[in-house]
């Protein structure tokens, strides 16, 4: 499956990076352990976020 991003949550869940440039590839990453807990960070900021968002839709005061 090939998936086309600027997200870089969504870019951190795969093992492999295809970089582009010009039209052409100019790199295959392979994705570190740094960035596999990166993944999981932003995850979970993610998490926190639609928690607020959900929060905000239901008229909620955040602070």
């Amino acid at each position: 499956m090939l998936v086309v991003t600027h997200d870089p949550h969504t870019a951190l869940m795969a093992r492999r990076r295809i970089v582009l440039a010009g039209g052409a590839v100019t790199a295959v990453v392979e994705r570190t352990a740094g960035e596999a807990a990166l993944y999981e960070a932003l995850g979970r900021a993610y998490r926190e976020q639609r928690r607020y968002q959900t929060q905000l839709r239901k008229g909620a005061y955040l602070a």
